[in-house]
């Protein structure tokens, strides 16, 4: 036997609404923890390249940055878990803002042109 629903007549209370949007929103960040892990490694031999290549940084610099900037990854992954969304998260622009580097407007530059 098939039960006939007519449209509109089905509603979910909050709590079920709240449930569904918090599941989807730990499905999405699963998804793009996976995203980061499958590209992780490849996205930092393409940073680590560069530097070499158009910088000239050598393998104890070189080691000295991906150390340092994989603990900024790490520390932001872990921010974003806990739902700390603090100042701390924008600090870093903020400090190349005062010193005279604006990457937003680079961005804004780059998708204009």
């Amino acid at each position: 036997m098939k039960a006939r629903v007519k449209s509109g007549s089905l509603t979910m209370n909050k709590e079920v609404r709240e449930a569904l949007e918090a599941e989807a929103d730990r499905m999405a960040k699963e998804a793009i923890a996976e995203m980061n892990r499958d590209n992780e490694e490849e996205l930092d031999a393409m940073v680590l390249y560069i530097l070499h290549e158009e910088f000239g940084f050598g393998e104890k610099r070189l080691r000295r940055f991906y150390d340092r900037f994989t603990q900024g990854l790490r520390d932001l992954g872990e921010r974003y878990d806990m739902n700390e969304y603090d100042d701390r998260l924008w600090l870093c622009q903020k400090k190349l803002k005062e010193a005279g580097i604006d990457i937003s407007k680079w961005k804004g530059e780059k998708e204009d042109g």
